[in-house]
């Protein structure tokens, strides 16, 4: 079971599209590039008691929608 990223055009208020993730997103964090090309969306663990550790990253192209490459998993080095 997976979340959904949508993506919105603020300034005409209609959603433009979006991302189906691999995990859940409760709680986790999204940041665009500087550019707006992509997006990074985070997948944790953790609850309102504990420290939130993030799992994994995900890149996604704004444009297609499309997942960039596989996730960057903790600990892992590129």
């Amino acid at each position: 079971m997976g979340s959904h990223i949508v993506l919105a055009d603020l300034a005409s208020r209609r959603v433009i599209g979006g991302m189906r993730t691999r995990g859940s997103l409760q709680g986790n964090r999204l940041a665009f590039s500087p550019d707006g090309r992509t997006l990074a969306s985070s997948a944790s663990s953790g609850d309102d008691d504990e420290r939130v550790r993030i799992d994994e990253i995900t890149l996604w192209d704004v444009e297609t929608q499309r997942q960039l490459g596989e996730p960057i998993l903790a600990g892992s080095t590129p």
